[in-house]
């Protein structure tokens, strides 16, 4: 509780949107990420789960090297948004064997927003693509496959500073 009232109050400040908290430089062992964002932190009880989402998470397969689907029930609580929901889960890893993550642990997605049929997902300059050895394509083809499972979504758009620079249709 301590950790998301800290971080809550910092990213309140300009420039901020997301705290890391360490001891002694080092990530604390209960956390389950090294980074803390405002839209993470749910505020209300698990008993707050306004419905269940099917979904379809697209990860490596290793075997391959293509996107191969995993589906999953999210649960969406009162005043978190579909997609957001969707993209922590994407972040969490795969959950089946021979599948691998196209995302580097603590990676974070800034926002989402829907506008009838758009998806538009904002992306830092600053962490992305987010490391050398990740296929940034394939990563946004999997976010966007994704997010293209939710049932209102047709169309995914990426903007990195202010400006689209991927889209991707049903």
């Amino acid at each position: 509780l301590a950790d998301s009232c800290l971080a809550l109050t910092l990213s309140q400040l300009p420039g901020i949107s997301r705290v890391s908290i360490t001891v002694n430089g080092k990530d604390l062992d209960y956390r389950s990420h090294s980074t803390l964002q405002p839209r993470q932190i749910l505020m209300s009880s698990t008993e707050d789960v306004v419905e269940t989402l099917l979904v379809s998470l697209y990860y490596l397969a290793t075997a391959t090297g293509a996107l191969a689907e995993e589906k999953r029930e999210l649960s969406v609580y009162e005043g978190q948004y579909r997609a957001d929901a969707l993209l922590l889960a994407l972040l969490e890893g795969p959950e089946e064997d021979g599948h691998s993550a196209l995302f580097p642990e603590g990676y974070t997605f800034l926002s989402t927003r829907m506008e009838e049929e758009s998806c538009y997902v904002a992306l830092s300059s600053e962490s992305w693509p987010p490391a050398e050895d990740i296929d940034a394509e394939l990563a946004l083809q999997s976010a966007a496959q994704s997010l293209l499972s939710l049932a209102r979504v047709k169309k995914v758009i990426f903007i990195r500073d202010g400006a689209t620079f991927a889209e991707f249709t049903l």
